[in-house]
């Protein structure tokens, strides 16, 4: 990791990611979630290798937290914690329609579970402690449950 002039961490920009590979292998490559490896071109994740990106340049406890769908903005900041995440599950099961008829590689990193925490329908009865942290972890659960059956209905899972 390097540091720019405005003191940001970011990933060197002459780094070989896996997405590279990937691309000149002849993959589609999409990355959805969480980046935090830079929050300024050269280090944008569709400078290092992916075709595609939707999700947050950093943690959802900084500010300001945005998503982007590659280099634009999609969601203004303040976006919404639950926002985040629905919309992130989202951008990986379209990017996994959109690809079914080719090799692809998708990155999903959720920014989720970090502080703060927040779950749908919790702003009329807020809960506290290993409860919400247990609820974040059911949502999760159900996002990854979306992505199998993208990848079910797309005949690009393969049953053991």
């Amino acid at each position: 990791m390097a540091t720019n002039p405005t003191g940001h961490v970011r990933l060197p920009a002459e780094e070989i990611t896996l997405a590279d590979l990937l691309k000149a292998a002849g993959y589609a490559t999409g990355m959805v979630g969480k980046w935090h490896l830079g929050d300024h071109s050269p280090s944008l994740p569709n400078d290092m290798g992916f075709d595609s990106y939707f999700g947050a340049l950093y943690s959802n406890d900084m500010e300001p937290f945005a998503l982007y769908d590659n280099r634009e903005i999609a969601v203004p900041a303040p976006a919404e914690q639950v926002t985040s995440r629905s919309s992130a599950t989202e951008a990986a099961t379209r990017f996994i329609q959109a690809h079914a008829d080719e090799p692809f590689f998708l990155y999903f990193a959720h920014n989720f579970p970090h502080d703060p925490l927040s779950v749908k329908g919790r702003a009329q009865r807020p809960v506290q402690g290993w409860r919400l942290y247990g609820d974040v972890m059911e949502e999760i659960d159900d996002s990854v449950g979306a992505l199998v059956d993208a990848l079910r209905r797309t005949g690009d899972w393969r049953t053991r």
